[in-house]
């Protein structure tokens, strides 16, 4: 399945670019929050979409910078999400970061049945 995870920092915030931009991408399922990125425990919708991905999923992110503010730990959860077998990107990014190197078409293609 193809998830997308959109987030803006505070309530007064609009969401609606990033889930244009995710359904355009073709995201099955998005979890959207308004919270700080500062970090991620504190995140319940993160938690709850992680929760809710399975091995080979996609992972779509609008942007790292809506992934969190911290570098360190943004590189250090993307990496954690890959090495539990899910494929994590971004629109502007091109091809999926994950445990092998499928390209979306690749990819879709192989799952559509």
């Amino acid at each position: 399945m193809i998830i997308g995870y959109a987030r803006v920092s505070s309530k007064e915030q609009n969401l609606d670019r990033q889930i244009q931009e995710l359904e355009n991408f073709g995201c099955e399922k998005i979890f959207t929050e308004k919270q700080s990125g500062k970090n991620f425990k504190e995140r319940n919708v993160y938690h709850e979409m992680r929760s809710k991905l399975r091995f080979g999923d996609v992972l779509v992110v609008h942007d790292l910078s809506r992934f969190g503010r911290n570098k360190e730990e943004i590189r250090d959860e993307w990496k954690s999400l890959m090495e539990e077998g899910y494929f994590c990107t971004t629109p502007r990014k091109g091809p999926f970061r994950g445990p092998t190197n499928k390209t979306r078409k690749t990819y879709a293609k192989q799952n559509s049945t």
